[in-house]
């Protein structure tokens, strides 16, 4: 019964996030099936994004999360001025960042598609996935930035005590976005620049409307130049820094998986890169848990409530582990109509359906990691949740995709990339268990 009720806990804590969140992976997902009626190119020219969007989404994360602790602490402390200050400097450290990120990134364009592309690809081929990627980069790069505005001014909200108007705004980006992909990409025959725009002006306009709220309620100041701004800067940027290292991580990896799955060819690259959008969107019950698990275990830390700690950890690993085998389940039976839906006449059926059966299958273990690394961070121990993360990646995912590609196949790299995920739960659950056993043997020795 005591179960239950953690459960409980958890549904209601979650199902806000996870309905926001589902919305935007549903698009996501939605705008991959439209690019891929423009053909196999357009495609890879998608996939080849996949690495830098982690690398934007990383600092994004990193400012973002450091931004709303700072905020958030004042807001308890009843020092409105001093938070209104921390979420100004939030929100114009965050977009100055991404926006030299993104100059930079557009400045070497060729290059980075050189970078990720053979030079055993054929000519021809070559030549088309080029120019679809040069269609869709540069506005591609602009909807990150306002994404990531976006992101920045929902902190904002977050640290006031406001979850839901992001919810909310997040699930309207996304109604906006399927209501101009199908505009701009087909009626207005953009192709695949239509599909960044759609992106970037339901980003844009729903960032614009939710910053009205803020400066109505004064969140943000226009006094930028006071006498401690340095020094509040300084301290900003101190703890964005430490935040964004840990969210590199991820980052790197996608970059290196990116760079060794391009060596195996073009149809690789397009097969990744719908197996990597349903996976965002399949996981995103853990994404939200990742969200929603800390605040409950930091209040129970603060109270010493150890044992109920283990119980939230044991009860949100039921529910990974069951609501994930009821959806690999489910992807399984349904993969035929699935891979006609997604990849439909580009010739990738059979590399599609063997992803829709398999990978699914790990997803509940690496669910099961994800919530860990949260976990270790509320219970203070960011050094463990370091090497979880780092266990995950580079010692297992890394290694493993890296085995993959040397069958020269994209079977074979989803293989490996399943086994990596399942002995990353596996990892992750052994940490945690031996966590317990230490602050069990300390209690106990308190106690004596």
């Amino acid at each position: 019964m005591h179960i239950s009720n953690e459960i409980k806990l958890i549904i209601q804590r979650t199902l806000p996030l996870t309905m926001g969140v589902l919305a935007i992976m549903a698009v996501q997902l939605v705008d991959t099936v439209f690019i891929g009626m423009l053909g196999v190119n357009a495609l890879n020219a998608q996939g080849l994004t996949l690495p830098f969007s982690s690398v934007i989404i990383s600092i994004q994360v990193g400012i973002g999360v450091a931004a709303t602790c700072l905020i958030s602490r004042y807001v308890g402390e009843k020092n409105q001025p001093k938070a209104n200050r921390f979420a100004t400097l939030g929100l114009l450290l965050g977009t100055l960042a991404i926006s030299l990120l993104v100059l930079s990134l557009w400045f070497f364009e060729k290059a980075l598609f050189t970078l990720f592309i053979d030079d055993k690809v054929d000519s021809v081929q070559m030549a088309g996935i080029q120019h679809q990627f040069s269609a869709y980069w540069g506005i591609w790069l602009m909807s990150a930035l306002a994404g990531a505005v976006f992101y920045f001014v929902s902190s904002v909200y977050r640290a006031n005590q406001d979850s839901s108007t992001p919810g909310k705004l997040l699930i309207a980006s996304s109604i906006l976005n399927l209501v101009f992909d199908p505009i701009f990409i087909f009626v207005l025959d953009m192709g695949i620049a239509g599909a960044a725009l759609a992106s970037c002006l339901a980003f844009t306009l729903c960032a614009a409307y939710m910053l009205l709220k803020p400066i109505a309620k004064g969140w943000f100041t226009l006094q930028i130049f006071y006498k401690s701004a340095f020094e509040d800067l300084r301290v900003l940027t101190s703890n964005a820094i430490a935040t964004t290292a840990n969210q590199f991580l991820p980052a790197i990896s996608a970059l290196v998986s990116m760079y060794l799955i391009a060596r195996v060819g073009p149809q690789a690259i397009a097969v990744w890169g719908i197996a990597m959008k349903m996976e965002g969107l399949l996981l995103v019950l853990s994404l939200s848990l990742t969200m929603s698990i800390p605040p409950i275990i930091g209040s129970y830390l603060g109270n010493q409530q150890f044992g109920d700690i283990q119980q939230i950890i044991k009860a949100a690993t039921k529910l990974i582990l069951l609501i994930h085998t009821v959806i690999a389940l489910f992807v399984m039976l349904s993969s035929a109509y699935l891979v006609e839906v997604i990849g439909g006449g580009l010739g990738l059926d059979r590399d599609l359906h063997f992803v829709l059966v398999l990978l699914p299958l790990s997803y509940g273990p690496l669910g099961l990691c994800m919530v860990m690394v949260s976990a270790f961070n509320a219970l203070d121990l960011a050094k463990r949740a370091l090497v979880v993360s780092f266990i995950r990646l580079f010692v297992l995912f890394i290694p493993a995709i890296y085995l993959g590609s040397l069958f020269g196949n994209i079977q074979s790299i989803i293989i490996a990339a399943a086994i990596a995920n399942t002995l990353a739960g596996l990892s992750a659950w052994y940490l945690m268990r031996k966590q317990w056993q230490s602050t069990e043997k300390t209690m106990k020795l308190i106690a004596a």
